[in-house]
């Protein structure tokens, strides 16, 4: 699993609130991982499912990644 989160709030009552940098980083970077899997499974398919999550916000804790990985993760094993 590959992920990423993002916090742009975008506009709030007419104010552009700006996302972190490292929002256009993470998610660029993902996409670029992912476009290079990508190509390297026209090679050679992958064994194993590869799965890519943005997450939205930044979470209190991880709250919301450790379920939606338990919940993935529950129905492989």
């Amino acid at each position: 699993m590959v992920s990423v989160h993002f916090d742009h709030l975008g506009y709030v009552d007419g104010k552009l609130i700006r996302g972190a940098l490292d929002n256009d980083s993470g998610v660029s970077a993902l996409i670029k991982i992912a476009n290079g899997l990508q190509e390297k499974a026209k090679q050679k398919p992958f064994d194993e499912d590869i799965i890519f999550c943005a997450f939205n916000g930044e979470e209190e804790a991880t709250v919301g990644s450790h379920a939606f990985v338990e919940q993935i993760t529950s129905q492989y094993i």
